[in-house]
């Protein structure tokens, strides 16, 4: 069943735990006094985030200096005389070749390994969606190099099973840093085996993130042996100084923006639970308290990853604000579907709170069209409601579409329907099953493309911003962009 609703409420009514949700829909005019009121009540009292639109020069930048380092260590092979290595005997050939594979798969992991380290002016230009893919493709790529270059190279002087196991050993044993090199191999085989679907799936989150923090173990293990025995280092102190200067840069990236930030910001904000309210549909809301938050660059629809002391503190909860940041608290809220987001109703007032963030370009300053489309499903609602917030009421057109299993099930929906009286939004409520291979329900007669065109009119002038199920997702994102929506915004809450 699909229920196309344009909703206005009275703007000081506020849903409250436990509150039973309205069954029908209504259609209202929104006076232009409401929608002032609306603008001036979620002014922003925080300071901007990190990045703006999606313009060419910072990704551009960023781009280019993976090109040109992995440029850089193709002519380093060539320096060194591997193209003339190419024409000699097979032996050295496949030395050769054994050595550019490894240069350039140790390359990717060094770029993967500063990617994972959420360098600001790197995940504003080129936005969490795309960082997850080019962290994918270089993972994958890097592994799969690295095991070509540990083949070639044992197989270079005898290429029969039992001549590769006693190369193999003998470099192990008697090469400088090689012992240290297998041991990084082996952790980021385990990083890889465990990132496929089937694996990932069958093993609880944390379990999963904790294995995957080591390939930050594998990455300082697998790279003294290239400086140590490798021909294309040995007899060059230049080059030698500028791979370790590399590897210094984004270790230190990594230690920065990964452990000091997120330790100095959740000492200086001093975050504290102020509130727990468990709500309907198995959900719930946590606010919390602290001092100079509006100091703090956040915008609604960004995302944290949240610890709270006690038990279970190093376990990190990626969630998206469910209310704008208005410089004296932050709201989150969590379906209760697992042992983590269970725990959150648990918690106390004054429990403390550590965060890492914000992060995300899921927020108004990202924005390069004039009009906006929301499209939110399940608790992915949670952004949209906390990015519809800060959105201006400008005389642009805001379309906010709401996808659930059932209007009763459908997170927050009295206050959506508020939210979008205060903002002037058409507000369209999808509900009934998924429709496989769709983002729409079950039973609707439009084909996804033509939905977006019908519902959006001004979708090639349209900022749409996506977040939900990573599936429904990716099938909402790529039907936009089919449809000519200007630009779409979709991100994944970690890496």
């Amino acid at each position: 069943m699909i229920i196309f609703m344009v909703i206005a409420l009275n703007p000081n009514s506020h849903e409250n735990p436990r509150s039973p949700k309205r069954p029908g829909a209504h259609r209202a005019a929104t006076s232009p006094t409401a929608t002032a009121e609306g603008s001036a009540l979620f002014a922003e009292r925080t300071r901007r985030p990190w990045g703006g639109p999606r313009i060419s020069w910072p990704a551009t930048i960023v781009y280019s200096a993976t090109w040109a380092l992995f440029l850089a260590v193709t002519v380093m092979w060539v320096h060194a005389g591997g193209i003339n290595e190419l024409n000699a005997s097979v032996s050295q050939a496949l030395g050769s070749l054994g050595r550019l594979t490894g240069l350039i798969g140790s390359m990717a992991l060094l770029i993967q390994v500063f990617m994972m380290a959420r360098v600001p002016f790197v995940e504003s230009a080129l936005g969490q969606d795309r960082l997850t893919t080019m962290h994918r493709w270089l993972g994958f790529s890097s592994f799969s190099l690295i095991m070509v270059h540990i083949l070639l190279l044992i197989a270079q002087d005898d290429q029969s099973i039992t001549g590769m196991a006693s190369t193999f050993w003998d470099m192990t044993w008697n090469y400088p840093g090689m012992l240290l090199a297998v041991a990084g191999t082996a952790a980021i085989i385990m990083v890889v085996v465990t990132s496929f679907k089937a694996a990932r799936c069958s093993m609880r989150y944390e379990n999963w993130h904790l294995i995957h923090l080591y390939g930050y173990l594998g990455a300082a293990l697998a790279i003294p042996h290239q400086l140590w025995s490798g021909s294309d280092f040995m007899g060059h102190p230049t080059i030698t100084a500028l791979w370790w200067a590399l590897w210094g840069i984004t270790a230190a990236a990594v230690i920065v923006f990964r452990v000091v930030v997120p330790l100095a910001s959740s000492a200086y904000f001093n975050l504290r639970v102020s509130q727990v309210d468990v709500l309907d549909n198995d959900l719930v809301r946590v606010r919390m308290t602290g001092r100079h938050l509006e100091r703090m660059r956040v915008a609604g629809g960004q995302y944290f990853n949240w610890r709270f002391a006690g038990e279970g503190v190093t376990r990190a909860i990626p969630l998206s604000l469910s209310a704008y940041p208005d410089g004296r608290s932050l709201e989150i809220t969590a379906a209760m579907v697992g042992a983590k987001s269970h725990r959150l109703s648990t918690l106390k007032p004054g429990t403390r709170v550590f965060i890492e963030g914000p992060y995300g370009r899921f927020h108004k300053h990202t924005k390069s069209q004039p009009h906006t489309v929301l499209l939110g499903s399940g608790t992915g609602l949670m952004p949209v409601i906390s990015l519809l917030e800060t959105l201006p009421v400008d005389g642009t057109d805001i379309v906010v579409i709401a996808r659930a299993s059932s209007s009763a099930q459908l997170p927050y929906h009295a206050r959506l329907e508020e939210l979008c009286a205060l903002k002037g939004a058409k507000f369209y409520a999808l509900t009934g099953h998924r429709s496989p291979g769709s983002w729409q329900p079950t039973g609707h007669s439009l084909d996804d493309d033509t939905a977006f065109k019908r519902l959006v009119p001004h979708l090639g002038e349209s900022d749409v911003f996506i977040c939900g199920p990573n599936e429904w997702m990716k099938l909402a994102a790529a039907s936009a962009r089919r449809a000519g929506a200007g630009e779409v915004h979709s991100e994944k809450f970690a890496v």
